[in-house]
């Protein structure tokens, strides 16, 4: 968050501190940062609480389900990598609809991807209590599940998921640390600061092949940024955006402008009208969204599909009030699990979707997009 609002200043962003509402805006802002930061230092387990036969139980399941995401990831990838290899129009001109006629059932899969894409997070604490019982093998399956939510993104051409995948994995095993022996731990520093490297080259690589198909990109710079090559504008731009964006968007925040749980339960609700449960419309969902954002005296590029940071993102989904009711909640939740020497898996599962929140808060509030995968798992245990 910090190296994010001190980057602002190289792209012609900041926050104007123009009025009484700016600072009571940044300070509800920071407190609710903290809220969902600062509860994750309690961690430091010993143990891991399993029941065997529910574990078990739960694999034949979900290997089998993961391994069919998997499949139908690295297939979708593979098609959009053929039919669509330029990013900019994947991402830019939405290219992918094109597919829809063209290939049978693409436009089934590729919601699918989009829907399921978190339930890969799933397979990493039971990848974690492998590694605890020295159990490797079972240890690495589960790793390799795992990426069925980083295929997802390479599907997406998404660096936003990219850089979601490896935070939250890499974060949540340095999290789990301390149940591991000293010889385990060194192998899972190396091999993060490994891919770490791995990733940012990824990271680099999608974000010069898209603005290199983008010869317009550069004219949209401003003037008054220090950095004015496109490919290092835009990383900084990237990474910069939320925080300045969001409190812009809060100086002109209304009652009128609160969705209700719109993007949040977004996915929710295109399963159930998709079933007929519900009577919903996307377009009508796409609409409000827009509708929140698009205020004439906020700059242009701050609309709908720019960051606009954790805090801003759920206040026009549903106020201020409850915002921090949601923070409040999460603090205690996540406090109160970590304090604990002795985790139940069942307890990883939900720790590592909260842990998702702090690794991206720089962008959005993700709630919505892991929401499925949660009740998906919540379902299974049942099972």
């Amino acid at each position: 968050q910090f190296l994010s609002l001190i980057m602002a200043p190289f792209v012609a962003q900041g926050i104007e501190y123009s009025s009484f509402l700016t600072f009571v805006n940044l300070i509800f802002v920071c407190i609710n940062l903290y809220l969902i930061i600062s509860p994750w230092r309690f961690a430091n387990f010993a143990s891991i609480k399993v029941n065997e036969n529910k574990l078990e139980r739960m694999g034949r399941y979900l290997c089998p389900i993961l391994s069919l995401l998997l499949f139908i990831n690295i297939l979708v990838f593979i098609i959009v990598l053929i039919y669509i290899p330029d990013i900019s129009q994947l991402k830019n001109e939405k290219a992918f609809t094109a597919l829809y006629e063209s290939i049978p059932l693409f436009s089934i899969f590729f919601r699918m991807v989009a829907v399921t894409q978190y339930l890969g997070l799933i397979a990493v604490p039971f990848s974690c209590y492998f590694i605890y019982r020295l159990q490797y093998k079972k240890a690495i399956k589960y790793f390799i599940l795992s990426l069925a939510t980083l295929s997802a993104s390479l599907a997406f051409y998404s660096r936003a998921g990219i850089l979601t995948f490896v935070l939250t994995v890499s974060g949540f095993l340095l999290l789990t640390l301390s149940l591991y022996q000293y010889n385990i731990r060194k192998k899972i520093n190396k091999y993060i600061k490994k891919i770490g490297i791995a990733i940012i080259c990824i990271f680099i690589t999608i974000t010069v092949v898209r603005f290199n198909a983008m010869p317009y990109y550069g004219d949209r710079i401003p003037s008054k940024s220090i950095i004015q090559d496109p490919i290092a504008y835009n990383i900084l731009d990237y990474a910069s955006q939320g925080f300045t964006n969001g409190i812009e968007q809060l100086e002109f925040h209304n009652v009128e402008d609160i969705m209700w749980g719109n993007v949040t339960f977004y996915n929710i609700n295109q399963i159930l009208a998709f079933f007929g449960i519900i009577n919903w419309s996307s377009d009508t969902s796409v609409e409000a969204l827009q509708k929140a954002y698009d205020k004439k005296e906020v700059d242009i590029e701050n609309d709908a599909g720019a960051f606009h940071g954790y805090v801003c993102t759920l206040v026009k989904d549903f106020g201020y009030f409850l915002t921090f009711i949601i923070n409040l909640l999460y603090y205690q939740y996540v406090k109160n699990k970590c304090k604990r020497k002795i985790i139940s898996l069942d307890s990883m599962v939900i720790l590592i979707f909260l842990f998702v929140q702090p690794c991206v808060s720089i962008f959005y509030a993700s709630y919505g997009e892991f929401l499925f995968a949660l009740v998906f798992y919540l379902i299974l245990r049942k099972v």
